[in-house]
Formats: structure tokens, C-alpha cells, sequence
């Protein structure tokens, strides 16, 4: 076995301050600085809500895998078609709606284009059509 002593180049006491240095860098990489004690708190805190996100999306994976493994795909097929069928009706509903308002529109006289943004201010704003626009200096009635 060697013997560090004939090779002793520093004092043991300025040895053992660096083996503390080296012990407190090893423990805060950072330094003992305000800015960058916060720096290493927070840090810690995205490593903690990395932590819960991964915890998030395994037990979301977990609970996926065991739907799908208690569900035949037959099962899951018919909810899909049920849910497409939900999403068809409502989209002929609204389209019956658009339909409804062009004819009820069309009624009153105004002429719908079948290109959109066609209308001028009047046919898309029935409020532009009660009158003409009083000059800037005469205030606007009031609108109920």
C-alpha cells in the first residue's frame, strides 16, 4: 500500500476545504446564490410535475389498454357508428336550419347568392335597411 504522505503537496487543512467545496458543488451544482437557488428549487418542481405528467399517461395508458381488452371491437365498431350517426343528424339539422332561413329570407325579397360573402352590408344586416345614415353631427336614436 502506498503511502500519501511522501507525495503531500498541500496542507490538510486546505485539503479538507476542498473536499468540503467538492461535497457542497456535489450537493448544489448551482452555488449557494439566491438566483440560482431558486433556479434549483424550481428545477425541482418541473421534475416533480414531469413525474405526475408520465404518472398521468401511464394510468391513462393502463386504463385504455384494459377498455379495449373488456370491450370486444365489435363493441367498440357500434359505438363509433352510433356516434357518426349522432354527428350526421346534427349536421342535416343544421343544414335544414341554413336551408330554412335562406327560404325565409328569399321571402322577404332579398336575393341570396349561392356564392358566399355576395351580399352587400343590407342583405347581410337587416339593420342597415331602416333608413338612410343621418351626417355625423346628429346623433343615432337609440336601437331597442
Amino acid at each position: 500500500m502506498k503511502d500519501d504522505t511522501e507525495y503531500e503537496i498541500l496542507p490538510h487543512t486546505e485539503l479538507d476545504y476542498l473536499r468540503h467545496e467538492v461535497e457542497k458543488l456535489k450537493r448544489n451544482p448551482l452555488g449557494d446564490a439566491q438566483a440560482s437557488m431558486s433556479l434549483l428549487d424550481a428545477m425541482n418542481k418541473l421534475n416533480m410535475n414531469v413525474v405526475k405528467l408520465v404518472e398521468i399517461f401511464t394510468s391513462a395508458n393502463e386504463e385504455m389498454v384494459r377498455t379495449f381488452h373488456e370491450t370486444s371491437t365489435q363493441e367498440q365498431i357500434r359505438k363509433m357508428l352510433e356516434q357518426n350517426e349522432k354527428l350526421a343528424k346534427g349536421i342535416v339539422a343544421v343544414a335544414e336550419l341554413v336551408k330554412d332561413l335562406e327560404n325565409k329570407i328569399e321571402e322577404k325579397g332579398v336575393k341570396v347568392s349561392a356564392e358566399p360573402g355576395t351580399l352587400n352590408q343590407e342583405q347581410q344586416n337587416p339593420m342597415y335597411r331602416q333608413g338612410p345614415i343621418p351626417p355625423p353631427d346628429v346623433p343615432l336614436p337609440p336601437r331597442y
